[in-house]
């Protein structure tokens, strides 16, 4: 396994990204286009590939947040072929650790009602519920967590 840190402008963080969304689409077929403008990534993002036997496995990525001392949590990904090996939590946990040498000291993110494994993967990393913040609020359909780190 091999973890690269990268930008938001990184060919294979686009690539997965893709598919992201990609998948999205088909988990939320009639609501997706409402998060295009909320998933927009900078070129400088701090963004994290694994790979797995030169394979780009998964992703995620850090962006400024609104509040100060706060980094959001964003375009997690993992390919369908890479799922169950822990993968999204090496993700998180690497993120986590940027975070804190970026001396941030709350991580936000949002996620959705139709993906039960990132609600799963969130909660077993401690990640807390709260009210829906900025874009979605009022949203039925997003989750909204936070975690002191």
């Amino acid at each position: 396994m091999e973890i690269k840190r990268t930008t938001g402008s990184d060919k294979d963080f686009l690539e997965l990204v893709k598919l992201l969304d990609e998948e999205l689409w088909q988990r939320y077929p009639e609501t997706q286009q409402l998060y295009e403008k909320g998933n927009t990534i900078n070129d400088d993002a701090h963004t994290l590939v694994i790979y797995i036997d030169g394979i780009a496995a998964g992703c995620g990525c850090l962006r400024d947040f609104e509040h100060e001392g706060s980094t959001e949590l964003k375009r997690m990904f993992v390919r369908k072929d890479y799922r169950g090996r822990r993968i999204g939590r090496i993700i998180v946990e690497e993120l986590e650790k940027w975070a804190v040498e970026l001396n941030k000291k709350t991580i936000y993110l949002e996620t959705g009602v139709n993906q039960p494994e990132a609600i799963f993967l969130y909660e077993r990393m401690h990640y807390q519920w709260i009210d829906n913040y900025g874009e979605y609020i009022g949203n039925k359909e997003s989750i909204c967590m936070k975690k002191n780190i």
